[in-house]
């Protein structure tokens, strides 16, 4: 019970140190709510998610308004698992740019590249037709298949 408190204790230190609104989420980790980054023109919303260790679970930092932002998600040990970025083509949201995913350790193991057009310059953003170029990587930077 004492080991429990002080681990509490740390977990709260820590986080009042980083400004952050900490709330208990269900399934015993950490999530963090509306925390706001003030810039000269406005304000940006980050979102994150802790794992009960105190590690980051996943992030989302939005970069000019609510539909465009960069997700990441981190293994419990802390290594980044996914990167990729939300963003905007003909007024939808959509997975933009590249997408990397890493294995527990940090090595890059899949690279995802979107790309979107229309048929019909005319027709809507549900018409999109998307073209996903995937490579695959060795944990030692070689391509193991594209």
């Amino acid at each position: 019970m004492k080991l429990f408190s002080i681990i509490i204790i740390i977990i709260a230190i820590s986080c009042t140190s980083q400004n952050e609104n900490i709330q208990p989420h269900s399934e015993n980790s950490f999530e963090t709510i509306n925390e706001i980054t003030n810039t000269q023109e406005d304000s940006l919303k980050n979102e994150i998610t802790y794992y009960s260790n105190g590690h980051i679970k996943s992030k989302i930092d939005y970069l000019e308004d609510e539909n465009h932002f960069i997700y990441k998600d981190y293994y419990s040990n802390g290594q980044l698992k996914l990167q990729g970025e939300q963003g905007d083509f003909n007024t939808c949201g959509i997975a933009v740019n590249d997408e990397f995913h890493y294995d527990s350790l940090g090595f890059l193991i899949e690279k995802k590249s979107y790309y979107h057009y229309l048929i019909d310059k005319n027709d809507g953003c549900h018409a999109t037709q998307t073209i996903i170029s995937d490579t695959l990587y060795y944990s030692s930077g070689r391509i193991l298949a594209t």
